[in-house]
């Protein structure tokens, strides 16, 4: 039997909340077991997020099994450059590796 509760099986959505964060759901069908995530940003600072992770899963004639998890993701404005350098440099190898080019991006 398919219920309302069901058919967002397999389907992941992202929304965005009112203080600038995300929340991402998704939900998994295997077996007889039904797997709901959902994340939420719950802080946005200028160099922080604060995210809660929430899993649930239930299985016919069983209590559901239930989980939080707290998350912290910091950045600085340093690690940002470099990952962005990095991410730039590998683009321009990629480029020139599949124009025949030398790959050396110094």
């Amino acid at each position: 039997m398919q219920t309302a509760e069901h058919d967002h099986v397999g389907e992941p959505s992202v929304a965005a909340l009112p203080d600038g964060g995300l929340r991402f759901k998704h939900a998994h069908m295997q077996r007889n077991r039904l797997t709901r995530y959902r994340a939420d940003d719950v802080a946005v600072a200028h160099n922080r997020i604060d995210r809660i992770h929430r899993v649930q899963q239930t299985r016919p004639r069983t209590m559901p099994v239930r989980w939080v998890m707290r998350e912290r993701i910091t950045a600085t404005a340093r690690a940002l450059a470099n990952e962005a350098a990095y991410r730039a440099n590998f683009r321009v190898g990629q480029i020139k590796a599949h124009f025949g080019m030398s790959a050396d991006t110094d």
